[in-house]
């Protein structure tokens, strides 16, 4: 059962892994209410801002 945890857990590990998920998540944890900034590394918070103010300045000059 150990080993069958542990093969589980290495696989969600690497499933988050990708630099392009781990952003996406912590821009979706962001501007989600309830996690802000908890779960998102302390270095990578001014570049979530950046890219979340960037989105917005790109959505609402298409319209």
């Amino acid at each position: 059962m150990t080993k069958s945890l542990k093969k589980k857990m290495l696989y969600m590990n690497s499933k988050y892994e990708e630099r392009v998920t781990q952003e996406l998540l912590d821009v979706a944890s962001f501007v989600d209410p309830r996690y802000k900034t908890q779960y998102i590394s302390v270095n990578d918070i001014p570049i979530i801002k950046a890219n979340c103010v960037k989105m917005k300045t790109m959505n609402t000059s298409q319209k």
